[in-house]
């Protein structure tokens, strides 16, 4: 029968990824009992040795299986090789069976393969996440390591149980330099067990290896722990999440003994932020793509709730046909690795051009020698004529460093002027600012006399209360003096009215008339206005009283009314005399003290 050919469309072939590929590549060597070290495209496997592991394989899709369909195939021959038996399952044995779990056949082929596990450090559990880590960096299928991906994810190792990971001994081994170089999944192993794993507490590197595994063979985006909230009692619990393009997993803890529940992430699934409560804060709800339940969920902060909306989301608008996100970036990885190998070989030709353009210089050297040694008596004539010319140049060069010297020099004695002149601004300011202090006195002098001329005006507001008295007492006794005269023209005898002046609170003694204070020798203009005295008054109280009254009485008082208020007026006169001597005397004073400070008189 002809072997089919994988190359032909069919719509019903079963196509395994490299993962699988190479987990039924171990199996496969296992059944044969090969060793991977010199595993080959030709080696080959007994049909009936092969015929148990398609047995299990159609236990998985719950198919019926039977000797002869492997027999039939390629009949010819009763032995296969690892491409013609995988032909065999995507084309003929699983065409069309979309049931296989993929996890069930990797558990498959770790149990064929782990028949030759020894346990030593290791479960049976955790030796089958090293052997999917190293599965999954095999993308070329030749069941060998990638030197730079597999040094990746054990220095990742390394560090994550607190070691120091030794790049260049772990390459060394891996290209075969040492006397136990590791090309095979038990040699990865056994290096691991005893570079990573010997003498660290076993919760240590489980849970290493597990963040490894997820990250590298799960495809895990985001994992941590959230509280969700029930669907029947609706109480918060604290659970472990893991989110992988494919669902959200919640466990009881964070070492996933037990699985609680899951939400399956599809196109139709959504994830948006809920307002927070008092208790609980930082709320997002999910909704499951396939049967559509609400899932509301409490992050730890603010942080942690956007990061798990991001992820869902990008989960979300995923294509699932896309790789996983390690894997593109390991790809990638591989692209620039191989663009670099190929630079490399660039390199290494262009190097071989070069080494065959300088066996061609070399011999046109040697031509050249000859030409040199008929140069060199010329050089060295040349080398004279050059050490002359240096000696000149050195001269020259003295002659300026000393005229840069006079120039420092010129300059130094600039700045002590400068420095003089700036001395000289410095007293002037000081003198400046004396002045500015005797001006301030001065101030403070004009801003006493100013007080001064306040009392003076209260003075003054005083003196004329006490003159609209003196009026208001005159009019009445005048009014008197009438009731008096019109009384004896009657022939009547009455009494002569008396008036008494009362002093004013306000005044210390009584006012009388003073000789004239402003006498000085710089004249009237030293003077303010309102310091001259009213004297419109007595001069019409004097002529008032200098006029005959109808008894012929010229400027005698009639009582002792007009008497008294006389003195009164005299005793004001003295008063405000006294307060203007006073306030002369202060003025004078003020106006030498200002002529001691800056030497001119003061102004008015």
């Amino acid at each position: 029968e002809p072997e089919a050919d994988p190359t032909q469309p069919n719509v019903n072939v079963m196509v395994f990824r490299y993962v699988e590929v190479n987990c039924l590549h171990h199996a496969f060597l296992q059944l044969g009992d090969l060793s991977p070290v010199n595993a080959t495209e030709e080696d080959t496997v007994a049909k009936s040795k092969l015929s148990v592991m398609c047995l299990n394989i159609a236990s998985l899709v719950d198919r019926r299986f039977e000797d002869a369909q492997l027999r039939n195939y390629l009949a010819h021959t009763e032995r296969l090789t690892f491409r013609q038996f995988l032909d065999f399952l995507q084309f003929e044995f699983l065409a069309g069976q979309n049931q296989l779990e993929l996890e069930q056949l990797r558990r498959l082929c770790w149990h064929i393969t782990s028949r030759g596990f020894v346990r030593s450090v290791l479960s049976n559990d955790e030796a089958y996440k090293v052997w999917m880590i190293f599965n999954q960096l095999n993308d070329d299928q030749t069941l060998k390591l990638d030197k730079d991906e597999t040094t990746r994810a054990l220095d990742q190792i390394a560090r994550g149980v607190g070691k120091t990971f030794n790049r260049k001994t772990f390459g060394n081994r891996l290209d075969g330099e040492e006397d136990a170089p590791i090309v095979t999944f038990w040699a990865f192993l056994q290096y691991l067990e005893d570079a990573c794993f010997n003498g660290v507490e076993p919760n240590v590197y489980r849970e290493v290896l597990c963040d490894v595994y997820d990250e590298i063979v799960r495809d895990v985006v985001k994992k941590g722990y959230m509280k969700k909230k029930g669907h029947k009692r609706h109480t918060w619990k604290e659970r472990w999440f893991v989110l992988d393009p494919h669902s959200l997993i919640y466990y009881v803890s964070r070492e996933r003994m037990e699985e609680k529940g899951q939400v399956q992430i599809t196109p139709q699934s959504t994830v948006e932020a809920v307002a927070d409560k008092s208790n609980y804060k930082f709320r997002i709800v999910v909704t499951d793509g396939v049967t559509g339940m609400k899932y509301e969920l409490c992050a730890v902060d603010q942080r942690s709730k956007m990061e798990w909306i991001g992820a869902i989301k990008h989960v979300i608008e995923r294509d699932p046909e896309d790789e996983s996100l390690v894997r593109q970036e390991r790809l990638e990885r591989l692209r620039e690795k191989s663009s670099r190998r190929q630079s490399m070989e660039l390199h290494r030709e262009m190097n071989e051009q070069q080494k065959k353009e300088l066996e061609e210089l070399r011999l046109a050297r040697e031509e050249a020698e000859q030409q040199r040694q008929i140069e060199q008596q010329w050089l060295k004539d040349e080398m004279q004529r050059r050490l002359e010319a240096e000696e000149q140049q050195r001269k020259y060069l003295e002659s300026l460093e000393q005229e840069r010297l006079q120039k420092l020099e010129e300059e130094r004695q600039k700045l002590n002027k400068e420095e003089q002149l700036e001395e000289e601004v410095r007293r002037r300011l000081e003198v400046e600012a004396m002045h500015a202090e005797q001006r301030r006195q001065m101030e403070l002098e004009q801003q006493k006399l100013h007080d001064m001329q306040e009392q003076n005006e209260e003075f003054m507001r005083l003196l004329q209360l006490e003159r609209e008295k003196y009026e208001k007492a005159e009019e009445e006794r005048q009014r008197a003096e009438e009731l008096y005269k019109q009384a004896l023209a009657r022939g009547e005898n009455p009494e002569r009215p008396k008036f008494e002046v009362k002093m004013s609170p306000g005044l210390a003694r009584l006012i009388g008339p003073t000789a004239n204070p402003f006498a000085t020798h710089r004249g009237p203009g030293a003077f303010p206005k309102v310091f001259s005295p009213d004297r419109e008054w007595l001069e019409k109280r004097k002529s008032r009283s200098q006029t005959p009254d109808k008894e012929g009485t010229i400027g005698s008082p009639t009582n002792k009314q007009e008497c008294d208020s006389s003195v009164v007026v005299q005793e004001a006169e003295k008063i405000s005399s006294d307060q203007i001597d006073v306030c002369r005397d202060q003025t004078i004073a003020g106006g030498n003290l200002a002529d001691t400070e800056d030497g001119q008189a003061p102004t008015d």
